[in-house]
């Protein structure tokens, strides 16, 4: 019993001691929040080279991709914060659908399709009978983007 005491006053003289802020330590987080942002530039320049890109797929594929986020909505998917980048991908995607058999689509709105089914299967936006058929849309999309 004598040295669960022992050891909470241990415990208690360690957190009670100050530690001096060294100069050093300091020098290490601003360098590693340089590297975060040098990372992070990085990271945008090739997300502006892929936006370029298209792919030409069926207008049927499209319209039912369209179809997953009019139901993710109606459903109440989506937070209050979240519904005007939903909308603005939404109508992204809604421009690029032609009257033609066929459209091409920028693989930046074929990603956001992609994030919003995943957000919208992991919040129960869609019901058991209707899983297998997100999922051949989602595989199918997965596909295309690789």
């Amino acid at each position: 019993m004598s040295e669960i005491v022992k050891s909470v006053e241990n415990t208690e003289t360690i957190e009670s001691q100050e530690i001096p802020e060294s100069n050093e330590n300091t020098q290490n987080v601003e360098m590693e929040i340089k590297k975060k942002v040098e990372f992070n530039e990085v990271v945008d320049e090739k997300i502006i080279e892929e936006v370029e890109n298209k792919r030409e797929l069926k207008k049927d594929l499209l319209l039912s991709l369209r179809k997953l986020i009019e139901v993710s909505v109606s459903r109440g998917v989506f937070k209050p914060i979240e519904i005007g980048n939903i909308g603005k991908a939404y109508n992204e995607m809604n421009e690029e659908i032609t009257d033609n058999e066929t459209s091409e689509v920028s693989i930046r709105n074929l990603n956001n399709i992609k994030i919003l089914t995943e957000l919208s299967i992991s919040r129960g936006g869609f019901l058991p009978k209707e899983l297998s058929e997100v999922g051949d849309l989602y595989n199918i999309l997965t596909q295309i983007l690789e």
